[in-house]
């Protein structure tokens, strides 16, 4: 699938998600506001084919930030289990992001909204997640379930 069938696709599915707004960025990749919360990056891979679907779920912050830091590698350890999404860091912003690789071959219009309706709901429950590290006084990687993060199986 080429960029502009992909974009066909995307463009279809953004008012089936409820989507907020699609916006065509200058880099021609894609940025879809799901929620007032909830918004994706979505990078366009011609050498694969493949898009990726990154969102951000929270900051990282300087007390609880090695138990935050525990988790996502954690996380991103199991991609096995949890269908291949991974967790990153945006150093720069200081920021914690999640992401999947799309494979672009077989994709269609009902499967990209469960793909990214199901990406929205592993956001989320990140985001929560991190949001009880953030909190807490005394928080590590082993005292969140791991089971309470949404799997996406694509």
């Amino acid at each position: 699938m080429d960029r502009t069938t992909f974009e066909k696709l995307l463009t279809q599915a953004a008012p089936l998600l409820n989507a907020q707004r699609l916006t065509r960025l200058l880099d021609g990749d894609f940025f879809l506001q799901l929620t007032e919360d909830v918004g994706l990056d979505i990078e366009f891979d011609d050498t694969l084919p493949r898009v990726v679907l990154i969102a951000d779920v929270g900051e990282l912050r300087e007390h609880n930030k090695t138990a935050a830091m525990e988790l996502l590698l954690a996380y991103s350890y199991a991609w096995s289990v949890h269908g291949g999404v991974y967790a990153a860091l945006d150093d720069s912003r200081k920021r914690a992001a999640v992401m999947v690789s799309v494979p672009l071959q077989e994709l269609t219009l009902q499967s990209l909204i469960s793909v990214v309706t199901r990406f929205r709901e592993t956001t989320e429950a990140w985001r929560q997640s991190l949001q009880s590290v953030a909190e807490s006084n005394d928080a590590s990687a082993s005292s969140i379930d791991m089971n309470l993060m949404n799997a996406l199986r694509i």
